[in-house]
């Protein structure tokens, strides 16, 4: 019997405005900005190039993923512990 993960909430800021949804914590940010159907850079998917870098408002991410300096993850590699806030930057 497969378990389904709870679902937490994902608030995005993009050019000044908030969007909200459900995250899948199975998911890494970058793939829960995409089912946002928000834009997002990325392009190695692997967390070697930094072009998904988001700033991390509020929340907590699993521990074993990438933090950069002053609040700034690689979204293509983090996953969440629980509900957060990030914003995409310009």
């Amino acid at each position: 019997m497969n378990a389904t993960p709870p679902s937490l909430s994902l608030r995005v800021t993009f050019r000044g405005t908030d969007y909200v949804a459900d995250a899948d914590p199975d998911k890494s940010i970058l793939e829960n900005i995409e089912e946002m159907l928000l834009p997002i850079r990325n392009s190695c998917r692997r967390g070697l190039c930094g072009s998904c870098r988001v700033h991390l408002a509020s929340g907590e991410l699993h521990p074993q993923k990438h933090v950069l300096e002053q609040g700034h993850v690689l979204s293509c590699s983090s996953l969440l512990l629980g509900d957060a806030h990030v914003i995409i930057p310009d």
